[in-house]
C-alpha cells in the first residue's frame, strides 16, 4: 500500500490545476510551453479568465465566516487583505445584523442633521482600502524583512505622499544575499507597495516603532486591506460585546505555482473556456469572433450547471447578486426557504 501511494503522487500532482489547464490551452491552440514568452502569457491569460469569473460570480467554495474582536473603542478597523468584500455581520453575543453601507449615505439631505442618538453603531460604512493595515505614528522610512534570501533578488516599489511632494515612488531592491531592507524616503501616506515578482515567503513590513504595518503576500504582487468604519463619535462598547461573526467572499489569490487551483477543480473547465474565449476575442481572423462567442456560451453553461449543483441552499437568508445563467437564490425565491 505505501508503494502504490508513493506512486500515484505524482499523478494527483498536476491534475486539474493551473498545469493541466495550461498544458490543455497550450495543446489545443498550438502553445509552446518551453518558451518562457508564450508560457507567461498563457498564465495571464488563465488568470485574466479567473479573475473575471470570479468578479461577476458567486461561487462555491469562495466564501468564509470568522469571528473578529473588534475592540470596544476602534472608530476604524481593518480587516485581513484576504477579505474581498464582506457579505453579511452581526454581533456573537446579541446576534444582532450589522448593516452595511458604503459612505455617501450619510451625506443625504434627509439624514444630514440626524442626531447623536447615543446607542452602538450597527451600521458599518466602508471607506476604503489601503496597502497598510494599521495607521503609524512616526514618519520614519519602513523596514522590509523576508526569512531568507530570494535567488536573483527582487524589488518593492513605494507610492506615497510626502511633506514636500504629493505623489513620489521609492524603489526598494533586494540582492540575493540581503533579507532586510531600510526605506530612505520618510513618506507621510502609502499609496501603494508592488513587488515584481512572486516568491515562496512573504515580506514583512514594520514601522520605526516595530509594529506590523503590512504583510506583502508571497504569491501577490500587491496588498491592500478593507478599511471599515464601526463607531461613530463618542459611541462605544461594552468590552464583553466586541465579538463579530463576518461572512466574506475571498480576494482572489493569482495562480502562479504549476500546483495552484481556482478556488476548486470543479472550476477548472470553466476556466478554460473562458481562456479560450479571451484568446479568440483579441484574435485577427473572420471566425475568431464566432469562436470566441461559442467558448463564452460554453463556459457560462458549464458555470451555471456547477451552481445549480453546489450553490443550492434552501435555507440561505443572503440574497446575493444574479450570477451569469443563474440565479443563485433560485430555492428561496421559488417558495422553497422555510423560516424556523
Amino acid at each position: 500500500m505505501v508503494v502504490f501511494a508513493i506512486l500515484l503522487l505524482p499523478l494527483q500532482k498536476y491534475t486539474n490545476m493551473l498545469f493541466s489547464i495550461r498544458s490543455e490551452l497550450a495543446s489545443d491552440f498550438g502553445f509552446s510551453l518551453s518558451t518562457v514568452a508564450e508560457k507567461s502569457y498563457l498564465n495571464k491569460l488563465i488568470n485574466d479568465a479567473a479573475s473575471e469569473i470570479y468578479r461577476d460570480n458567486e461561487l462555491y467554495m469562495s466564501d468564509r465566516e470568522q469571528i473578529f474582536d473588534v475592540g470596544s473603542e476602534n472608530q476604524i478597523i481593518t480587516l485581513p487583505s484576504d477579505v474581498d468584500k464582506v457579505l453579511a455581520a452581526r454581533r456573537y453575543e446579541t446576534r444582532t445584523q450589522i448593516k452595511q453601507q458604503d459612505m455617501r449615505p450619510r451625506y443625504r439631505s434627509l439624514g444630514w442633521a440626524a442626531p447623536y442618538l447615543g446607542y452602538p453603531y450597527l451600521q458599518w460604512r466602508f471607506k476604503n482600502r489601503s496597502c497598510l493595515k494599521k495607521e503609524f505614528l512616526n514618519v520614519s522610512p519602513f523596514t522590509y524583512t523576508i526569512n531568507q534570501v530570494v535567488a536573483g533578488g527582487f524589488s518593492i516599489v513605494i507610492t506615497g505622499k510626502t511633506e514636500t511632494a504629493s505623489r513620489i515612488t521609492e524603489t526598494i531592491s533586494f540582492t540575493g544575499a540581503d533579507i532586510t531592507k531600510v526605506g530612505s524616503v520618510p513618506f507621510v501616506e502609502y499609496f501603494s507597495m508592488q513587488k515584481n515578482k512572486t516568491m515562496s515567503q512573504d515580506v514583512i513590513v514594520t514601522d520605526s516603532d516595530g509594529h506590523e504595518v503590512a504583510v506583502l503576500p508571497n504569491n501577490e504582487l500587491q496588498v491592500s486591506y478593507p478599511y471599515y468604519q464601526i463607531l461613530d463619535r463618542y459611541e462605544t462598547f461594552g468590552p464583553s460585546n466586541t465579538l463579530v461573526e463576518i461572512l466574506y467572499k475571498l480576494t482572489l489569490p493569482v495562480l502562479v505555482l504549476d500546483t495552484d487551483s481556482f478556488l476548486d477543480n470543479i472550476y477548472d473547465k470553466v476556466v478554460y473556456w473562458k481562456a479560450a474565449s479571451s484568446y479568440y476575442a483579441k484574435k485577427s481572423g473572420e471566425d475568431s469572433l464566432t469562436r470566441a462567442s461559442a467558448y463564452d456560451i460554453k463556459a457560462n453553461s458549464v458555470l451555471a450547471a456547477i451552481n445549480e449543483s453546489y450553490m443550492r441552499n434552501a435555507t440561505s437568508e443572503i440574497t446575493y447578486a444574479p450570477t451569469a445563467g443563474i440565479s443563485v437564490m433560485s430555492a428561496v425565491r421559488a417558495g422553497a426557504y422555510t423560516n424556523f
